[in-house]
């Protein structure tokens, strides 16, 4: 990373929906909800911002999966609801909680990641930001949709990446207590966690 620091990055989750996340296969709902819950735990050990914003969520039925209620409650209380815009940052609300931040750098993740991530992505790409797409916490219902997504996200300038892969490079020397507390995450929830009871 050139430009991301810890104090200069910020984690955004759109549009991860218990009826959106319904439309894909069960073992792979588990996985992305399981990574999601990492990002999420590691975020909140480095202390980087969170946003979570929805699209179209006429009533509760349609809210963040647990995963998000569970370990962002703060950021699922103020969380962006969008009723119109596909693309978060043609809505003035997260638009304008993205420039309260002051970040240079976004961790991005979604479902499904061809209509909801890939768009947010690009589009912060071009207003100036690094952007970091986090794909084993983002989905979408068929393989190669997901596989098109990432082909675009890269052709924009936005880098695709894994929840350890970022974090640990963002937090960068094991030896801080930064670095000891996300250690702790990973090998809580990754190394002797949920990941080994999934199937390829």
């Amino acid at each position: 990373m050139d430009k991301a620091t810890l104090e200069s990055t910020a984690l955004v989750l759109i549009d991860h929906q218990t009826r959106y996340f319904g439309l894909m296969e069960k073992i792979s709902q588990e996985r992305v909800e399981h990574y999601l819950t990492v990002l999420i735990k590691a975020a909140d050990c480095l202390n980087l911002p969170i946003i979570v914003t929805t699209s179209g969520e006429l009533d509760s039925s349609n809210g963040p999966i647990s995963a998000i209620v569970k370990n962002a409650p703060q950021a699922t209380k103020n969380r962006v609801k969008r009723f119109g815009p596909v693309n978060p940052f043609d809505d003035s609300d997260f638009s304008s909680a993205i420039e309260n931040l002051s970040c240079d750098s976004l961790l991005m993740a979604g479902y499904p990641s061809d209509v909801a991530l890939a768009p947010a992505a690009t589009r912060a790409v071009e207003l100036g930001y690094e952007v970091y797409a986090i794909m084993d916490a983002s989905g979408s219902p068929l393989e190669f949709a997901q596989d098109l997504a990432i082909r675009r996200m890269q052709y924009a300038g936005v880098i695709p990446t894994t929840v350890m892969a970022v974090m640990m490079e963002l937090v960068g020397d094991y030896s801080t207590e930064e670095g000891k507390a996300l250690t702790g995450v990973f090998l809580n929830e990754v190394i002797f966690g949920d990941e080994r009871n999934f199937k390829a």
